[in-house]
């Protein structure tokens, strides 16, 4: 773990507290972590193209064969519900 350093205004750490503000800061930088993650995670994803992928167009087919009743049977809902 890093030890990190940061100056605030005293009034700041009197009124939300030592424990409050360490704690936000905390939160804060798992936060962003995760953002950053997620982020390169998404620019992973623009290397996948479903349109055009076999696999993905099977799998597709085979759940609209396996779910499609459900959809096309439902009942109808009254206009004003």
């Amino acid at each position: 773990m890093i030890e990190f350093k940061i100056e605030l205004e005293e009034k700041v750490v009197e009124d939300f507290g030592y424990a409050n503000i360490e704690k936000f800061l905390k939160e804060f930088a798992t936060k962003f972590q995760m953002q950053l993650a997620a982020k390169e995670m998404l620019e992973d994803f623009g290397d996948i193209d479903l349109n055009n992928d076999g696999k993905w167009k099977i799998a597709r087919e085979e759940a609209w064969k396996d779910q499609k009743d459900f959809y096309l049977n439902a009942p109808k809902r009254p206009a004003n519900a």
